[in-house]
Parts: structure tokens; C-alpha cells; sequence
């Protein structure tokens, strides 16, 4: 007889790689009739997982991210003008015990942590999605949007 903690336990872990799994791939679903497209982003060091996205003047995306590094980030997303100016202005580095937050047009993870945020493409300006934690930017963690008609 199989015991149930056993069992439990089983199914939680395969579970738990189902999910981290999941979470690793770059997926951009269509969205339904009124729904907006939803793109999955992962964290992986330093790095945006995928890197570049393209998306139409007037679609509504909502990123869903991954963040299952040791440390936090954010994902901020703006101009190149919008993310000088996040970078001058500094952010300061959370603690490790925030919760994810949400701010202007992004969002903050703490490490080995989720969350999502919606955005509406109204216009053609390219974008950029960077995390300007102390060093992150200037490590490359940043992702470009291009806007197409």
C-alpha cells in the first residue's frame, strides 16, 4: 500500500517542475475576443528571458514574470528617454522581504517570486523593459519592444 504522505509529496514535487518548467519558456498566447495577449517573461540572472518582443499599435498585453532569481528585480517599461531618466533618478534597492509592487508601468519581484502587469500599446515609440537595481542595467538586464502599426 502506497503511503499518502508519500503520494502527496510525489505529485507536489512533479508539480513543482511542471510549473518551474512552464515558467522557463517564452510563450506569447493569442488572446480571445477582448482579452489581452498575455507574454510570459522569465528572469534568468541578469537576463529577460525572451529579450525582444514585437506587438501592434493598440494591442493590450499582460506580462506575466517569473522571477526565480536569488535577489529581486523589476521590470520597468518606457522610452529610451523614459529609462535614462529612471537610471538618474537611481532606485533604491528594495529588501528582500518586500512584496511584489507595482509602480508607473512596471513592477518589482522580490526574489523567487511572480506577478503581472497590463500594458496598452497606444502609440508607434519603441520601447524598452530594464531593471534599474544598483548594476542591472549596466549587466544588460534589458528587453526591447518594437511597436508596429
Amino acid at each position: 500500500m502506497r503511503h499518502p504522505i508519500r503520494t502527496v509529496a510525489t505529485w507536489a514535487v512533479r508539480f513543482s517542475i511542471v510549473a518551474a518548467l512552464a515558467g522557463c519558456s517564452a510563450v506569447a498566447s493569442a488572446p480571445s475576443a477582448g482579452e489581452p495577449r498575455v507574454i510570459d517573461i522569465t528572469i534568468d540572472g541578469y537576463h529577460f528571458v525572451p529579450d525582444h518582443f514585437t506587438v501592434r499599435v493598440g494591442e493590450s498585453v499582460r506580462f506575466r514574470i517569473t522571477n526565480p532569481d536569488t535577489i529581486g528585480h523589476e521590470l520597468y517599461l518606457g522610452t529610451i528617454e523614459e529609462q535614462a531618466d529612471r537610471r538618474i533618478a537611481g532606485v533604491p534597492t528594495p529588501s528582500e522581504e518586500s512584496a511584489v509592487t507595482h509602480f508607473g508601468y512596471g513592477i518589482y519581484l522580490p526574489a523567487r517570486s511572480g506577478g503581472e502587469f497590463s500594458y496598452m500599446f497606444s502609440s508607434e515609440n519603441d520601447l524598452l523593459i530594464g531593471c534599474h537595481l544598483p548594476g542591472h542595467w549596466e549587466e544588460g538586464m534589458v528587453a526591447t519592444i518594437d511597436v508596429e502599426p
